[in-house]
């Protein structure tokens, strides 16, 4: 009885949990809704846009992220729970056809939980990072290496299973059962140099950004019948598939009085399509997309808000999955201590609206410890965890 189980390697794993963005996950930035584009510190620059390796103070020094770790988390139709009491009323219903005690409710039980299941999802991400960061008057540097995993998963009926319970004689007959699940998801791994330069035009601060990076992508495509469902197959290298590439992002800031500081970015100016492997008679392509942003950030003293948009939509895995985000935040920083919040929507609906929250800490302006909490519709969850050091 087949019944392709949609998880992805991050469910399948850490179970850490897809209702984030495309960035990278940032314990500041995440607790403010995803904003970054205009509002990111120096060290924080390389996940968010380049150009802001230039905000920086004159006595800032090296900067350091060791690392960041994060994840979402939805399972908005209830997927796991869904498939436990589908498998559950297999089992019965095959007892009872041993047995030879089996009656209609049996098999109305069975058929009931398998077309509940139909269109369920669940999706997941995770992530992490790590930042050395140099900035300078002119000419600032920074080393970067981010990791992100997406995964989906989405169950797919077939209507005549139905008919087959309800005529099933023997337990044999239930091995024909034509319903589907796919468990899918993606790594993206990447290693790259980010460079800024700053300069003055017609009065106002501006600065531009590249990071050139080496990409790796590890696809995964797996499908199973449920009944012999064993997730020590997880790790099956005949599931998987990787492939290299180089990609770049580039970004640009122009500060001007009053602590106003627009920004604007392209991450991967190279999209590319990678394919998974073939699994009973599929694979699917995972995009990496060209997405570009703008935002807007004020600062006064304590105080700051951003906001930010997605131009062109974040691409998955092709299944109605697109993403273009609206994102806002704010900041109440007191030095030491630094209380967060935003919200994020999704205007495709790809994915969950979040509101976030968090809270930052610095001792000395030494060590950093930042905290981010997630919390959507649709039993939507997330967080993040970062520390830091600055010299």
């Amino acid at each position: 009885m087949r019944i392709r189980w949609l998880i992805a390697t991050c469910a399948l794993g850490c179970l850490l949990p897809n209702i984030a963005s495309s960035q990278t996950f940032e314990g500041r930035n995440s607790a403010m809704g995803g904003v970054g584009v205009a509002s990111s510190g120096y060290v924080s620059a390389p996940l968010a846009n380049p150009a802001l390796l230039m905000k920086h103070g004159e006595n800032d020094s090296i900067g350091i992220i060791l690392p960041t770790i994060g994840g979402t988390y939805t399972d908005e139709d209830d997927l796991l729970d869904g498939i436990d009491d589908f498998r559950d009323s297999v089992v019965t219903l095959e007892e009872a056809i041993n047995n030879l005690t089996v009656t209609p409710q049996d098999r109305q039980n069975a058929i009931d939980r398998l077309l509940d299941l139909n269109g369920r999802s669940l999706e997941a991400a995770f992530g992490g990072n790590v930042v050395i960061a140099a900035p300078g008057s002119f000419f600032s540097y920074a080393l970067v290496a981010t990791n992100r995993t997406d995964a989906t998963a989405v169950a797919t009926i077939d209507p005549g299973d139905a008919a087959l319970i309800l005529g099933a004689t023997s337990v044999a007959d239930l091995d024909n059962l034509l319903s589907e699940g796919r468990a899918l998801s993606a790594a993206v791994t990447e290693v790259g140099v980010s460079v800024a330069f700053g300069f003055e035009l017609a009065g106002f601060g501006v600065a531009v950004g590249v990071t050139p990076k080496y990409q790796r992508v590890d696809t995964y495509n797996y499908a199973i019948d449920v009944e012999n469902f064993d997730e020590d197959d997880y790790d099956d290298d005949v599931f998987m598939d990787d492939d290299t590439t180089f990609n770049a992002d580039i970004g640009a800031t122009v500060s001007l009085p009053q602590g106003l500081t627009f920004g604007a970015v392209v991450r991967n100016v190279a999209p590319e399509d990678f394919e998974t492997v073939l699994t009973n008679g599929q694979s699917f392509d995972y995009t990496v997309s060209t997405v570009a942003t703008i935002g807007a950030a004020w600062t006064h003293e304590m105080l700051t808000i951003a906001a930010e948009a997605d131009l062109t939509p974040t691409e998955r895995f092709g299944l109605d999955d697109e993403s273009k985000y609206l994102r806002f935040g704010a900041e109440l920083d007191t030095g030491w201590f630094a209380l967060r919040g935003g919200y994020q929507h999704d205007a495709d609906d790809g994915t969950a609206d979040l509101i976030t929250a968090g809270i930052g800490l610095s001792p000395f302006d030494i060590l950093h410890l930042d905290i981010a909490g997630m919390l959507g519709e649709d039993d939507s969850y997330g967080g993040a965890v970062q520390l830091g050091v600055s010299f």
